[in-house]
């Protein structure tokens, strides 16, 4: 009886001390020699306010925030801003500088302006960056019903 119990203790002391070690069990790839992920930016849209620019009747002036929660620079930044109004839609791409990062940045930008009613819907969305680069926007569903 005393061997046994000599046995499982000895049993739970040895799964006890192979728990503590994290390289048991992960022999493929030991902490030296593991691949670290590429570093990516990741970028995110805030749109703030839009309406028609009092210095251009014919334009309307869109108010946003771009962000890079990212450790590296954003490029090839690409943003739409769109009215939409009873199903027509009427909006421009402006290509944005590189965003740093870390960073964020408000932009501006005009749109011409065509006639709608009190209920339109103005947006903006990031439309496209670079390969080293994430749209956050994208990874809520939720968002993606207002690309248009």
């Amino acid at each position: 009886m005393e061997k046994i119990k000599t046995g499982i203790l000895v049993l739970c002391f040895g799964l006890l001390l192979a728990g503590c070690n994290p390289n048991l069990g992960n022999t493929a790839c030991p902490k030296q020699d593991c691949p670290v992920p590429q570093e990516k930016a990741l970028v995110s849209l805030y749109s703030s306010n839009w309406g028609e620019n009092i210095d251009n009747s014919n334009k309307n002036l869109f108010k946003y925030t771009i962000y890079n929660y990212g450790l590296v620079e954003a490029k090839n930044v690409s943003v739409k801003c769109y009215v939409e109004d009873n199903g027509k839609i009427d909006g421009e791409t402006e290509q944005i500088s590189n965003l740093a990062s870390s960073s964020m940045s408000f932009k501006e930008m005009d749109v011409k302006r065509s006639s709608y009613d009190q209920n339109a819907l103005g947006m903006c969305y990031i439309v496209s960056c670079g390969s080293d680069c994430i749209i956050l926007d994208d990874r809520i569903p939720e968002n993606i019903k207002y690309k248009k």
